[in-house]
């Protein structure tokens, strides 16, 4: 199943998610949440403290967006 909004970019996905959009937030996880992961565990090399950081990379995401 494609994405709802892979024709969107991303500074139209963040401006939605900063108007509190919970599609858009889900739609820029939904894309990024591999390669946040993959790096995080590329970097910290634990699976459990990887996926904390997209945790929180999610979590300031949607808290930080209109900045």
């Amino acid at each position: 199943m494609a994405a709802r909004n892979d024709v969107l970019d991303d500074g139209h996905l963040m401006c939605r998610i900063a108007a509190g959009d919970r599609v858009a937030f889900q739609d820029v996880y939904e894309r990024y949440v591999d390669l946040v992961y993959s790096m995080a565990l590329k970097v910290v090399r634990d699976p459990t403290v990887a996926e904390d950081i997209v945790q929180d990379v999610s979590l300031r995401l949607w808290q930080r967006a209109d900045m």
